[in-house]
């Protein structure tokens, strides 16, 4: 027989057997019985199970398995350069096959459902070298479908509250709309069955990451489930099921895509989660395997991008899992050369090395070729580094190039196979400008303990340009040098056609150097070009005439050029406008009294910025002295004004030796400072950009070895710097705030930022930032908060993340109130790293509501039947469990989807609070709404109300929310608690008894009539025919029959067929249904009535014998034809009550009624 594998209907019951057991098929019932039941026991139990528990996987160590082969195979996925490699874990067990292979972090085994015919229920655990243990046949699992093919192939273990359930679904094409939840704690394992909102395809395989269950299906879609069933705001009366999205990723097959950046069609029957995150699938037919990363992956719009592309062997029967493996830290370093030539060839080197401690399985480098990079290439051969064997050059979409390597197992340092290479070179364009700048990255398959060096960049500067890994000065004679920091020595690296110069500037490629005419009066800038040797003149500027000027840099965010001279009492920054020909003044700094002061400015300054455009000015006062002893300041303007204001600053550091008067500064690479001393012996200082302090110190000499007086410094190197904020996601009390520090390496105390005001979100303010502080890349520093004006972080959850402002990969981030970052390293343009606080108030103060039918004390199930014409009793609770109270809460109830088919009982609205009782104002456009209160510390406030539901509120859903607030902290996430629901039934109960009299004239329930319902007196449509019969438990009640088939509105009711001996209903009677029940006219016949059968209105009909007619002449013969046409009805009806009595027992006859007469 062909079975279509669909799911046979039952027999109507309709179609029951009409054969009830009497006396005599007791003995036999109960033995088919008892065999049906000890059959059915039987086909439940599990199989043995095996006893002997196979050994644990290391969690230590990263692996990804892969199930192949029949019988069933385990392999490990050894990933070498670009290529994987599937090594046997052990041997197959002889006729047992598996699928659906999930590892189980909290025991390291692998769990699987067999495929095998006739074992398809059973659950395996499975250990090192392919060990199995039979679990046995879970409980309540189902049969993955009713052919031979249909098997459970797709499985993955949950995380957290999940993470002892193993979710499995069916390869069957009738059981898309569903999957099982089986917890293994069990023995046997026990299953549920979870319903899908909407079909999923059988996408192979699934696993697990962020709260979800993910699919790859062949092509470019994934399917999320919601392991957690939830109601359907759709259809909110429906039993709860598990939400389901679909979301095309975009990385599929797609006209014109170059190779290697899509993901071709296939079945990928292995799939697992790597360390790291990301996705991992191999693709049955190719063998590829392809690494994915998601981003929000809870949200509605999640976002997917494919990592890397491996090659592996191609198999029908794939499966796949994966151990996550213990945490290391990956770094990448880049070199290449430190200047360029264009038109000719460049080449970068990559070195990734696995600090440890864990071993790493794989990692993938990207590496975004400069478009200035052409026709880049892979060296490969004997001389390549073996690791280029994994490498490709892509074509990005839009143009341009990246590099990919797919890179192998790495040994922990410092063991010899620790590190490993790559090398790639190109063709510099010709005509080529600028810095070059190149950025790699790597990403390891397990999680990196340090994302701070997983990115390196190299910069090579032009021919002849100034180099960025050195300071530079010049003299006031207009000679440029470049000063080598770890000695002092100096190399002439050009000249500036004039003398009388101060304010040294470079641009940020190194390719033009600044500096201005310093003596009081008309002032001149004058423009180097590096690369020419020529100087330009900007002729005489207006502005600044009366300053003598001695401070000059670069603003690399803006590539404008900035001087700055003394006042008596203030800085002043001017910028060089060559268009207007003018030094047009845009901040100042000045001495106010405040702390900390400036000092009395002068005799020397200088200038300094960082790619944020903050600015860095140093002022040594020589002789005079500040309150600290320090006669030298550097102070930090965070945001530089353009209006020519005074700007507020913050102190950074007091640059020793405090006696040095310090005519420059310029920073170096990796966030080193450094200055040159106006002293009898020039000196280059090595300054602590944190504490101040004198590291280093060199005289500045040419390579004659004559000292080179050095009258500014300046570099296109620039400091890396950490900010830390604050974000107030909300406030426990609206007064509340807090107060951020950065400490660490001798920073100053300064380093703070404290909140002001009620506003939430990220507060940006100056005030309230702490920093910026310069970071030295090595350094660990400490970010903390704490609590001022009353403030308690008890009612707070506290987190902190330090990442780039611009987004990406969090370089740290933890709980709490403190928090440590350190960047491992910095380009030439140094990095910005903000840190933020968040900060949730977490009072536990919770909403619940729930509906009753007044005057009762059980609460309504959700989706419960009300009808028209009930009233209903809310009840809203308000629960504080915390300590303090909550204050100025709003309680807001939503009553928009029930006053539509509902009306408010005006005045019945009340607020309760330990006892005392407030009356609260009726709805106001379908929202009633508390005036604010306090919730005392432990307190439970109840709002009540009353509504009746409309007499005409048929079909009508009455859906409620409630929602609650206060300025302090919101209640706990509430969605079902707060939330009531109920229907009312689209139609009114119809219920028809016939009654009669027996043979000893009582009356009874009769059988044998047929009933009919039309909508007319004469003619029309049968709504009901025939009107069915009534049934309980035990079958059809004689004499009743119901529906609940017709709206409110009037109808008419025929009698169609009657017990043989009675005559039918002489016409069809009218009657009414609406919300108080069934109402006949008021001429209904004397034997037609309505009574009430187990609280439902319902129209008894009596019947009328034949013999009950009236005479009509004489006597003649008719009397004994009358007695014998009697005895013959008699004998008939005394026949149909004794079998009536026998299909209805005694305890049947009128125990639903309450009224026959």
């Amino acid at each position: 027989m062909t079975n279509s594998g669909r799911r046979q209907n039952p027999p109507h019951p309709r179609h029951r057997s009409r054969h009830r057991f009497t006396r005599k098929d007791i003995p036999l019932g109960l033995g088919l019985a008892a065999l049906v039941v000890i059959t059915g026991a039987l086909t439940q139990l599990p199989q043995a199970a095996d006893a002997a528990s196979p050994t644990a996987f290391d969690p230590s160590t990263p692996r990804v398995f892969v199930a192949q082969d029949t019988p069933t195979r385990l392999y490990s996925a050894v990933q070498g350069a670009g290529t994987v490699t599937f090594v046997p874990s052990g041997g197959s067990t002889a006729g047992v096959s598996y699928n659906a292979i999930a590892y189980h972090q909290s025991d390291n085994y692998i769990y699987a459902i067999r495929r095998d015919k006739d074992h398809r229920r059973e659950v395996l655990k499975i250990g090192l070298d392919n060990t199995t243990q039979n679990l046995g046949a879970a409980a309540g699992l189902a049969a993955p479908g009713p052919n031979a093919g249909a098997i459970y192939n797709q499985g993955a273990f949950g995380e957290g509250e999940f993470s002892d359930t193993l979710f499995i679904r069916s390869s069957y094409a009738d059981y898309l709309t569903e999957m099982y939840a089986i917890d293994i704690t069990q023995t046997p394992p026990v299953a549920t069955k979870i319903t899908l909102r909407s079909e999923v395809p059988n996408v192979s395989d699934i696993v697990f990451r962020d709260g979800y269950l993910w699919g790859f299906e062949t092509g470019s879609t994934i399917w999320r489930i919601d392991p957690t069933p939830t109601i359907d705001p759709d259809d909110p009366t429906a039993a709860p099921t598990a939400a389901i999205a679909s979301f095309e990723t975009g990385l599929g097959p797609r006209a014109g895509a170059p190779a290697g950046t899509f993901i071709a069609e296939s079945t990928f029957g292995a799939q697992w989660v790597y360390g790291n995150g990301n996705l991992g699938i191999s693709a049955n037919t190719t063998g590829k395997v392809y690494q994915i990363a998601i981003s929000d992956a809870s949200s509605g719009t999640p976002t997917f991008r494919l990592v890397s592309i491996s090659n592996g062997p191609a198999s029908d029967n794939n499966d796949g899992t994966a151990i996550i493996g213990d945490p290391l830290d990956l770094a990448i370093v880049k070199t290449g050369p430190a200047t360029y030539t264009p038109g000719d060839q460049i080449t970068y080197t990559l070195t990734i090395t696995n600090n440890g401690p864990s071993g790493s399985s794989g990692s993938v480098v990207t590496d975004d070729i400069p478009d200035a990079i052409l026709s880049p290439s892979i060296p490969s051969g004997t001389d390549a580094p073996p690791a280029n064997a994994g490498c490709e050059i892509l074509d990005v979409d839009g143009g341009g190039h990246q590099l990919r390597c797919v890179v192998g197992e790495l040994a922990s340092a410092p063991a010899a196979n620790s590190s490993t290479t790559i090398t790639f070179t190109g063709t510099v364009a010709a005509g080529t400008t600028g810095i070059l700048t190149n950025a790699a990255t790597v990403t390891g398959f397990e999680v990196d303990t340090d994302p701070t060096n997983n990115t390196d960049e190299w910069s090579s500067t032009p021919p002849g340009a100034l180099r960025c890994d050195v300071v530079h000065g010049i003299t006031a004679a207009g000679a440029l040098h470049a000063i080598d920091p770890a000695t002092g020595s100096t190399i002439t690296s050009g000249s500036i056609a004039a003398s009388g110069l101060d304010g040294l500037g470079i641009s940020s490629d190194g390719t033009t150097a600044y500096a201005v005419s310093s003596t009081a009066g008309t002032h001149h800038v004058y423009r180097y070009d590096v690369l020419t040797a020529t100087t330009t003149d900007s002729g005489p500027l207006d502005g600044a005439e009366s300053l003598e000027l001695v401070a000059g840099a670069v603003n690399p965010a803006d590539g404008a050029y900035y001087v700055a001279g003394f006042t008596d009492e203030t800085l002043v920054v001017f910028e060089f406008d060559p268009t207007a020909g003018a030094l047009v003044p845009r901040f100042a700094v000045d001495n106010p009294v405040s702390t900390p002061p400036i000092g009395v400015l002068g005799p020397q300054a200088d200038l300094a910025f960082d790619t944020t455009g903050r600015a860095y000015l140093l002022i040594s006062s020589g002789t005079e002295r500040v309150s600290d002893g320090s006669g030298n300041q550097i102070v930090a303007v965070d945001a530089p004004p353009t209006d020519g204001s005074i700007a507020p600053y913050r102190v950074l550091i007091f640059p020793e030796p405090a006696a040095e008067v310090f005519a420059g500064v310029a920073f170096g690479t990796e966030s080193t400072l450094y200055g040159s001393g106006s002293t009898s012996t020039p000196e280059l200082t090595q300054i602590d950009p944190n504490s101040g302090s004198a590291l280093d110190a060199h005289e500045i000499r040419d390579s004659s070895g004559a000292a080179v007086a050095i009258d500014d410094l300046a570099s296109c190197a620039y400091p890396s710097t950490i900010t830390l904020q604050k974000d107030v996601v909300s406030r426990f009390r609206e007064a509340d705030q807090f107060v951020l520090k950065i400490t660490g390496n001798g920073l100053l105390g300064g380093n703070m930022g404290a909140t002001a005001g009620a506003g939430l979100g990220l507060q940006t303010s100056t005030a309230a930032t702490a920093g910026a502080v310069i970071a030295v890349p090595g350094r660990s520093y400490t970010i903390t908060e704490t609590e001022q004006d009353g403030t308690d972080f008890t009612y707070y959850d506290s987190s902190w993340e330090c990442g780039e402002p611009s987004g990406g990969t969090a370089l740290a981030d933890g709980a709490g109130t403190t928090g440590a970052i350190s960047l491992a390293s910095a380009p030439v343009a140094g990095r910005h790293v903000r840190c933020v606080f968040a900060n949730v108030a977490s009072a536990d103060w919770h909403l619940s509501k729930r509906a009753l039918l007044d005057g009762t004390t059980t609460p309504l199930e959700r989706g419960a039947t009300v009808h028209p014409g009930d009233t209903l009793r809310y009840e809203v609770t308000i629960e504080n469990s915390t300590s303090p109270d909550v204050e100025d809460v709003t309680i807001e109830d939503d009553l928009g989807d029930v006053l539509d088919d509902a009306t408010f009982v005006t005045g019945s609205a009340q607020l309760e609070i330990d006892g005392s009782t407030t009356a609260v104002s009726d709805p106001v456009g379908g929202m009633l709404t508390t005036e604010p209160f306090t919730l005392p510390a432990g307190a439970t406030a109840t709002l009540s109300y009353l509504v009746r539901v409309d007499d005409d509120a048929f079909a009508a859903t009455l859906r409620n929310v409630v929602t609650g607030n206060s300025p302090q902290v919101p209640p706990a996430p509430c969605s079902d608690e707060c939330e009531t629901l109920q229907v009312t039934p689209d139609s009114v109960p119809l219920q028809v008894l016939k009654v009669g009299e027996d043979t000893t004239a009582q009356v009874v329930p009769m059988a044998g009539s047929e009933w009919a319902v039309y909508d007319a007196a004469v003619g029309g449509t049968a709504l009901l025919d025939p009107l069915p019969a009534a049934e309980d438990s035990d079958g059809p009640i004689t004499g009743l029959f119901a529906s609940m088939a017709l709206p409110p509105g009037t109808y008419w009711l025929e009698e169609t067929h009657a017990l043989p001996g009675f005559q039918l209903l002489a016409e069809r009677v009218p009657f009414t249904l609406d919300a108080g029940g069934t109402h006949l006219a008021d001429d209904a016949p004397a034997n037609i009535s309505v009574i009430d059968v187990d609280g439902t209105p319902t129209i008894r009909v009596e019947d009328v014998p034949v013999y009950d007619i009236p005479d009509a002449g004489g006597p003649g013969t008719a009397p004994f034809l009358l007695a014998g046409g009697a005895l013959l009805v008699v004998g008939a009806i005394g026949a149909a009550v004794i079998a009536l009595r026998r299909t209805s027992p005694t305890g049947r006859r009128v125990a639903r009624t309450s009224r026959l007469r």
